[in-house]
């Protein structure tokens, strides 16, 4: 990543407002000589600081802006690594001033950007897409707990160094004035209550909390709206789960945790996903399973037939505690769903599961090659038994289970679950010998 190479300043401009409960300040103002020199442009875009042809009305902003120019798109500007040190946990919404000038877009046009704040090492960013659809002066306000993740790793707020404004299409605008508004630790997160809040929109007023349930266990909070799911019954199911993940995993030092949503009925469920994605200033289709989680939100819909212990339940849960606990983002791939797949056997046994497995190692043509299933790629549901048996092997196989925790580091790192480029250096394996042991330990275990 470009982005990588960004050199360390301590630099940054203030201008605050006191407030008790929230407080903004503003951190680039770009009315210096060094204003320029805080930040860095990326594929051709250049670093401009100059007065916009038109003054802010009111006089805010005022001076001299950044003038961002990009010819084709797929360039941007980026402040140094602590060019404006603070700590964006604590901060709930940014905002900047845009001019767009009536010769450089009409009225109606748009122009798509990107907001992005992005970690130390460059790999992975929080990122929302901004529509700039103005002439004149405009002041934009990204709220950090809406913003997407970049793919693979997952982005921590505790680990962001730097903002950077991305343009996706041909764009000429000046920035100035980008503020942050910070209202204490953990703002940069959707709480709970937010949560469910927005899952379950009250006409005129509050959620009911007496049809709206929200019950927080130690690892897992349940929100529903089905009067007869029982939360606190279902909240403590899911923190047995994430308590064998934990011990399983107590190598990664976390205290994880993941939320999961039951909606009374399938339309609503799948409704959901749409309405988030465009909370999120994107788009997405309606989920077609039985359960899915989506920008680390477990969900799924009341099942008569299995009541509050629905197995989907846990399984999605898995995926939403894997997300913070892995901070590998899960895209359908053979670990998240290996993974999800063998703690809901665990909790929620299958009888005929092992004749499943043994009819699926018996022969080469009922499995797919492992160098195929352990690509990182999203994998079928056809393909489910297989990762959850290899995940079973990389978690209760003493030779596989010793060196797990450096595979997760190095696929953190990586931000892919794909296991062939660390399979000889961890395992020392080829993907023949994994097979085989994978196979043996099938075997012997099923």
């Amino acid at each position: 990543m470009l982005i990588r190479v960004l050199a360390a300043v301590s630099l940054f401009c203030l201008a605050g407002v006191s407030n008790a409960a929230e407080a903004s300040r503003t951190i680039f103002t770009f009315d210096d000589a060094i204003a320029a020199d805080q930040w860095v442009a990326l594929a051709g875009v250049p670093v401009e600081v100059g007065a916009p042809p038109e003054a802010a009305p009111g006089g805010m902003p005022s001076g001299t802006a950044f003038h961002v120019t990009s010819a084709g798109g797929n360039g941007g500007i980026y402040a140094k690594r602590d060019a404006a040190p603070l700590d964006w946990t604590a901060v709930k919404n940014a905002t900047f001033w845009v001019y767009r000038s009536a010769n450089a877009a009409k009225a109606d046009d748009v122009t798509q950007i990107e907001v992005q704040f992005v970690e130390s090492d460059g790999k992975t960013r929080f990122w929302r897409r901004m529509d700039l659809n103005h002439t004149g002066w405009k002041q934009y306000e990204v709220p950090l707990r809406w913003c997407r993740w970049s793919t693979g790793r997952i982005p921590q707020w505790q680990n962001v160094v730097r903002i950077g404004f991305w343009c996706r299409e041909a764009a000429d605008f000046w920035i100035d004035d980008v503020a942050v508004v910070e209202a204490g630790p953990g703002s940069a997160e959707l709480a709970d209550e937010e949560l469910r809040d927005f899952a379950f929109p009250a006409a005129g007023g509050a959620v009911n909390p007496e049809t709206v349930k929200l019950e927080k266990g130690k690892h897992a909070t349940v929100i529903s709206d089905h009067a007869e799911l029982d939360a606190v019954q279902l909240a403590a199911h899911l923190d047995k789960a994430a308590e064998a993940v934990a011990a399983d995993f107590s190598f990664l030092g976390q205290t994880p945790a993941g939320r999961l949503v039951v909606f009374s009925d399938r339309p609503t469920y799948q409704q959901f996903t749409v309405r988030t994605a465009e909370q999120l200033n994107s788009a997405a289709a309606p989920p077609t399973s039985g359960g899915f989680t989506f920008w680390g939100i477990a969900t799924s819909f009341w099942d008569p037939q299995y009541k509050t212990l629905r197995p989907v339940y846990l399984h999605e849960f898995i995926h939403s505690y894997l997300d913070d606990a892995l901070q590998l983002d899960n895209s359908g791939e053979w670990l998240h769903e290996g993974l999800a797949s063998h703690y809901q056997l665990k909790f929620h046994p299958q009888e005929n599961f092992p004749q499943i497995v043994r009819n699926g190692i018996s022969d080469a043509g009922n499995h797919q090659p492992l160098e195929t299933l352990l690509n990182g790629a999203k994998i079928d549901l056809s393909a489910y038994w297989q990762a959850a048996t290899v995940a079973d092997m990389l978690l209760h196989d003493d030779a596989y289970k010793a060196k797990l925790p450096q595979l997760i580091l190095l696929m953190r790192e990586a931000g892919s679950t794909n296991m062939a480029p660390h399979l000889e250096p961890v395992f020392g394996k080829t993907f023949d010998q994994l097979t085989e042991d994978w196979q043996a330990f099938c075997r012997r275990s099923y």
